[in-house]
């Protein structure tokens, strides 16, 4: 008898990736993984106690794809970085972007939680925004998120145009996020004065 192929969990992880960036995170089953990594179910069950553990490494591996899009993106500005980052993962994962944004689900609350901090701390090395309070830069980073999702959301549905480059988001994106930081400091000499 042959032996049987074993399977590791990064291959694993690997199949549920590529069927939830083609079916989305509900569409990861373990028979869907088996045809991935041409190979039974069983491997899937001696590395992971059951799906939602498989799903939960997807986001793990969703994170960790998030955090190098936005090392990769750096500008020297940060702010700026984030929601181009986020533009950036949605032209690369549309579905798996769409399963993060336009409904709410748990993994959805898991990636936020998980990328907070990244963000925050992004958002503390940035000079353009060195002036504002702590608060104040969490305000603004919400309101960068909303104006980024709504290019995400486009983005990842097709609703931008192809003929859309990515130096015009970085355009669109620069100049949203300068307007906000404006309006952040007007507010900041306003309160001061």
């Amino acid at each position: 008898m042959a032996p049987k192929t074993q399977f590791s969990k990064n291959q694993i992880v690997d199949a549920a990736f590529q069927i939830a960036c083609r079916d989305g995170m509900d569409g990861i089953t373990a028979r869907k993984i088996a045809t991935e990594i041409g190979g039974s179910v069983a491997p899937v069950y001696v590395n992971f106690g059951d799906l939602e553990e498989v799903r939960d490494a997807v986001v793990d591996k969703i994170v960790d794809i998030s955090r190098e899009i936005l090392e990769e993106t750096d500008s020297g500005r940060p702010f700026r970085d984030i929601g181009l980052a986020s533009i950036r993962f949605a032209r690369r994962y549309p579905v798996v972007s769409r399963d993060l944004t336009l409904r709410p689900n748990r993994y959805l609350e898991e990636y936020r939680s998980r990328m907070d901090v990244p963000l925050a701390q992004h958002m503390n090395d940035d000079p353009d925004v060195a002036q504002i309070s702590r608060d104040q830069r969490r305000e603004l980073l919400f309101r960068m998120q909303v104006f980024q999702t709504g290019l995400t959301v486009m983005t990842s549905t097709g609703q931008m145009s192809e003929e859309v480059t990515e130096t015009e988001l970085i355009g669109i994106m620069e100049s949203a996020a300068d307007d906000f930081i404006a309006a952040a400091l007007r507010r900041t000499q306003e309160k001061n004065t």
